[in-house]
């Protein structure tokens, strides 16, 4: 099984135009189970079905990767707000995972006993962008988006937008979350600040936040909260799925791919750290 360190959280990206996805639906749709494939079904448009079988295929190949089950045996149950969780009985410590795609990015995080977050969108330019925040920002945020020149004003909503989307998916509790509720202050220097109101009930000491640009067009946040409060690492994997389909080992078969979590090593290298959350990619 792979490694993962208690203050590690290990981010598993695909891109989802990567030109021999599609050639390989067929097979990839197969390691499906029925829910999953009526659920596939039930999708009119060609980008959405691909997200949707593409991160079913990302969640079991990298989640096989830490516990001691095969790809086919992996189960999930929903929390009362919908939210997916691993179903497994006597997990110590507990693994988390979330999931997060928008328009041609997939991206899974793992971690280990902690309250874990991601949110990626497309950072397209679309009119109107302090009226949205007007709806959903907390004042201050909103204030400080008013203050942005015209050509940071869009980059600066997905930052706040992208934070607060980890947040309420950390916290496993969804849109019943007012997202004006909480403020996000984004220094000159760098650090990301939060606070929360009382009616909240949230305590921020112990929230960690990163923002990173995996792709050009891409934002994204990361939230996570851990007992003890411990500095966390950031390792990124690219193309998980691309790498099985290039590994000669595997082929195209149900069974060699439920292997792959089992068999498959993914390189890691060093890139740029962001203060509280070093970062190693591969």
């Amino acid at each position: 099984m792979a490694l993962l360190k208690k203050n590690e959280i290990h981010l598993w990206y695909q891109d989802l135009e990567a030109p021999f996805l599609q050639s390989l639906e067929g097979a990839y749709l197969s390691l499906l189970n029925s829910e999953e494939r009526k659920k596939f079904a039930s999708f009119e448009v060609s980008c959405k079905k691909k997200e949707y079988w593409a991160s079913r295929i990302l969640i079991r190949s990298v989640l096989s990767r830490y516990l001691p089950v095969t790809f086919g045996s992996l189960k999930f149950e929903e929390n009362s707000f919908g939210r997916p969780e691993i179903s497994l009985p006597n997990l110590n410590p507990p693994l988390n995972f979330n999931i997060s795609h928008c328009n041609g990015l997939l991206v899974c995080a793992v971690a280990l006993d902690c309250e874990l977050g991601i949110d990626v969108e497309d950072t397209k330019e679309f009119e109107d962008v302090t009226g949205i925040a007007k709806r959903y920002f907390s004042p201050a945020e909103v204030s400080d988006l008013r203050k942005c020149d015209v050509g940071n004003k869009t980059k600066r909503f997905y930052e706040y937008w992208t934070l607060k989307e980890a947040y309420i998916k950390a916290r496993g509790k969804g849109l019943t979350i007012p997202l004006r509720d909480f403020t996000f202050e984004l220094t000159s220097w760098g650090t990301i600040n939060f606070s929360t109101n009382p009616s909240l009930d949230d305590n921020p000491t112990g929230w960690q936040f990163s923002l990173h640009k995996p792709m050009e067009n891409h934002q994204m946040a990361l939230a996570v909260r851990q007992i003890g409060n411990s500095d966390f690492e950031i390792i990124e994997h690219w193309n998980l799925l691309s790498e099985l389909f290039q590994d000669q080992n595997f082929g195209l078969t149900s069974r060699s791919l439920s292997q792959a979590g089992e068999t498959s090593e993914i390189p890691a290298r060093r890139a740029n750290a962001i203060p509280g959350f070093p970062v190693i990619k591969s």
